[in-house]
């Protein structure tokens, strides 16, 4: 692995944790969301943006436990996990805003205009 990227990641995980430092049972990590083709960035994926955009206002400015980071190579979400005795648990907003993501980049290129489709 690139070692820039390694350190980006640390440090950006610090950054988290550094906002609510893990509460014992908790363990931080990253869900990434990776696009398989193209990017999905703000400014080239705008309906989609709108979809989680939505989704992240409705959400408490008090809700604990998560970040959300955009990245051309897809979103990432930066969680606390729940270490129980039943196995590892994901907070409802967590799960709601992957879905979401997933979601939006479905939603997003069915409703794209791509310039090849438009010269044919």
């Amino acid at each position: 692995m690139d070692a820039q990227w390694q350190e980006t990641f640390r440090a950006r995980m610090r950054r988290f944790e550094a906002r609510r430092p893990p509460q014992p049972g908790e363990l931080s990590v990253s869900i990434k969301v990776r696009v398989v083709s193209g990017c999905f960035h703000r400014e080239h994926s705008p309906r989609g943006y709108a979809l989680i955009d939505q989704l992240l206002s409705s959400l408490s400015p008090s809700e604990p436990g998560f970040v959300f980071e955009e990245h051309e190579s897809g979103p990432e979400l930066l969680v606390y996990l729940a270490l129980a005795t039943a196995g590892v648990t994901l907070a409802k907003s967590v799960i709601d805003l992957g879905s979401a993501i997933i979601k939006a980049r479905s939603e997003g290129l069915e409703k794209a205009i791509h310039p090849l489709i438009q010269s044919r």
